[in-house]
């Protein structure tokens, strides 16, 4: 009987350090767990969105995060009220961060918490189809749930609290690898070939990214090439079979863009969409294009400080995968992740600016790989109770970007202790323009066009675009738009003394020359870095 007992634990042992196997880590089985109820699909859902509020909570506060996300959301703003982008708003970008923002201002109303809100319900969007790409591929709902607070957490890094495309087109890249999970899992276990359809309709989702952003192109190329590779070497899809695929995934991946330019097309404003979408951006890359290599090296190590424990984690899982003797849908999903990884550093290089919010690209297949590599670790330490030692190292582990931002916005205290410069700027602004007029932000925060409620005195709200050195580079008439702008005489000018410097020498003649002949100092308020001055029509 001794012996017996020993032979039955010795086996409940093994079960125990399988990680596949782990109950505890799988939330379901045989034998449920305490963690069964808090691993359900709709429990992991509601803990992702908590999630997100808790770790982007404060960044409901601060005005301004990013430029690009007060353009995005004044191009929403003008879309609401009949102004279509490009033709009302310019912008390089494409039209789906706006249209995105514009349904959220539908959604919960005008005003910058709105897209704060919508950001932290992509974000948790994005983590818990990480936790539904990790349990499609066997690895455990506790695991899953741990990718998913990993990104969540990580997604406040920085530029990660604005509601930037980075953050919009995230869920749509990880449902383009869902599916493409789906269909690696159909392969393997019922022998069955993803058709064009298929790819397709993986082609879908990554097309919808890219509507967003275009530098989700890598991913989607990396995520196709590895469906593909595998289709072909284990499901025996002959390699004339790839063209069709390759067809539907492309018309997929082109589809949200094609359709948004044939609306365009049928306004008549084909040419700014054209120009935006294609012609801007290879012109802003272009632009200093030889980068200081020491700068570049400097952001890039500071990228990787930030995310170290993630790439330790995925480093254990990488190490884990050389142990694997047979391709099954856990050493697939660590392939795949080193694929996206790829793809993502393609991204973030490509465009040649590596600016800090470009690494969040990096946040999403790091994820799901360090939860691997911290499960390989913990199923070793903490046997018996492997699924809350793994979300108790992930809870530790996601808090440190989280506390590290909410110190930095403590120190700072920015709309705590210390006023919000653009919005006392919008308020000074707002008691000196009478109504039927408006104000020209000559070179500050355009979130001042949202907060004052004022009509934009021009389609280039963006004053690097229009008054800064990415005027030329974008090929538009910037001299004489701004020309145009300073003829209407807008009632007031905005100007930012800390930024001067940075607007070309051209237009600084011009404005120059406008406050000369009909302005006259109305006053000052603090600004950002310095004081920005305030000019009022005579």
């Amino acid at each position: 009987m001794t012996g017996r007992k020993r032979v039955q634990v010795s086996k409940a042992g093994r079960e125990a350090v399988a990680p596949p196997r782990a109950s505890a880590l799988a939330g379901s089985g045989d034998h449920p767990t305490r963690l069964s109820w808090a691993l359900t699909d709709a429990a992991c859902a509601g803990w992702m969105v908590l999630a997100a509020l808790l770790a982007r909570g404060f960044g409901f506060i601060p005005s301004v995060l990013d430029p690009d996300e007060s353009l995005y959301l004044l191009q929403a703003r003008e879309w609401l009220r009949g102004g279509w982008p490009y033709v009302a708003v310019w912008d390089m970008h494409p039209v789906g961060a706006p249209a995105i923002i514009a349904a959220g201002l539908l959604a919960f109303g005008e005003s910058i918490a709105s897209v704060r809100l919508l950001g932290a319900l992509f974000v948790a969007a994005t983590g818990f189809l990480l936790f539904r790409i990790t349990v499609l591929a066997r690895c455990g709902r506790a695991t899953g749930l741990a990718a998913g607070l990993l990104y969540v957490a990580h997604s406040v890094l920085p530029g990660g609290l604005a509601t930037n495309t980075e953050i919009l087109f995230a869920p749509f890249v990880t449902a383009g690898f869902a599916l493409a999970m789906v269909a690696a899992r159909d392969l393997l276990e019922e022998r069955r070939v993803p058709g064009p359809g298929r790819f397709g309709s993986i082609g879908l989702c990554f097309g919808v990214a890219l509507w967003i952003k275009q530098v989700a192109a890598p991913e989607a190329c990396m995520a196709f090439l590895g469906l593909t590779a595998l289709a072909v070497s284990k499901g025996g899809m002959p390699v004339p079979g790839v063209f069709p695929r390759a067809l539907a995934f492309a018309a997929g991946c082109a589809l949200p863009t094609a359709a948004t330019a044939l609306v365009y097309s049928l306004r008549g404003d084909l040419p700014a969409f054209l120009h935006a979408n294609f012609v801007a951006p290879l012109l802003y890359v272009a632009k200093d294009a030889d980068v200081n290599a020491m700068v570049v090296l400097r952001i890039v190590l500071a990228s990787l400080l930030q995310m170290a424990w993630l790439l330790i984690a995925a480093a254990a899982a990488a190490l884990a995968l050389r142990r694997h003797r047979r391709v099954d849908l856990h050493a697939v999903l660590v392939a795949a992740t080193m694929l996206w990884f790829a793809g993502a550093t393609l991204g973030i290089v490509l465009p040649g600016k590596f600016y800090a919010h470009y690494f969040l690209l990096w946040v999403p297949p790091l994820s799901i790989a360090a939860a691997l590599g911290l499960r390989e670790v913990v199923v070793r330490m903490a046997p018996r109770r492997p699924g809350v030692a793994l979300l108790g190292v992930v809870a530790i582990i996601a808090s440190m970007p989280v506390l590290d931002h909410l110190a930095l916005l403590g120190r700072r205290g920015v709309g705590l202790r210390l006023p919000d410069p653009p919005r006392a700027a919008a308020e000074a602004v707002s008691r000196l323009v009478p109504p039927g007029e408006t104000a020209f932000v000559v070179n500050y925060e355009p979130i001042i066009y949202f907060l004052a409620d004022l009509p934009l005195p021009t389609r280039m709200p963006l004053w690097q675009q229009l008054a800064g050195d990415y005027g030329g580079a974008m090929g538009q008439e910037s001299d004489a738009e701004l020309a145009r702008v300073l003829a209407s005489r807008p009632y007031l000018l905005v100007i930012s003394q800390p930024h001067w410097r940075k607007v070309r020498r051209s237009a600084q003649h011009a404005i120059e020359a406008a406050l000369e002949q009909g302005y006259q100092e109305a006053g000052s308020v603090q600004g950002t870095e310095g004081v920005v001055e305030l000019w009022r029509r005579r």
